[in-house]
């Protein structure tokens, strides 16, 4: 997303991922596949050195397990918008949509590469989203454990600690 106006903005997270859902027999084997489902390989790099899971990582782990409980994933184009679909063999299916906003073209790379290196950022993060999955190792939730927690003294009185210090 190159434009950052607050009605950009506004319309980027209110249009990020509306999903429909198709029933109770799509849930029940979502549902079955998530709980066999591991934490996919943090086996690619990012920008700023932390770590993520590839497209490749999350298909490995996730394909065999959804195909066990009849359920595929198809991505489709539409317009600015990456469609994935979740398909159950039931005729069910679970619709996510997830904007494309495609980045400048740099010199060194064709249109083709810029648009295929959204495309892939999108659709991997959208299995991330429709499937449970955490797909990074978001430095910012460590940082959140850091923070002094506040614990009441044995006089009422109350002191500051961090999660290592209890």
């Amino acid at each position: 997303m190159t434009d950052f106006s607050p009605a950009a903005v506004d319309y980027a997270i209110a249009n990020q991922s509306k999903a429909t859902t198709g029933g109770a027999e799509i849930a029940a084997a979502l549902s079955a596949a998530q709980g066999e489902m591991t934490e996919p390989a943090f086996d690619g790099k990012g920008y700023h050195k932390n770590k993520y899971a590839s497209l490749a990582s999350v298909y490995k782990v996730t394909r065999p397990i959804l195909a066990k409980h009849g359920l595929a994933v198809v991505h489709n184009i539409e317009g600015e918008q990456l469609v994935t679909t979740l398909h159950h063999s039931s005729g069910q299916t679970i619709v996510q949509r997830y904007p494309l906003h495609f980045a400048p073209i740099k010199e060194k790379d064709t249109p083709h590469m810029e648009r295929q290196k959204t495309i892939t950022y999108a659709t991997r993060n959208s299995l991330y989203m429709l499937l449970g999955l955490r797909g990074d190792e978001d430095e910012g939730e460590g940082e959140f454990f850091e923070l002094p927690i506040e614990q009441p003294k044995s006089n009422g009185s109350m002191i500051s600690t961090t999660p290592d210090e209890f």
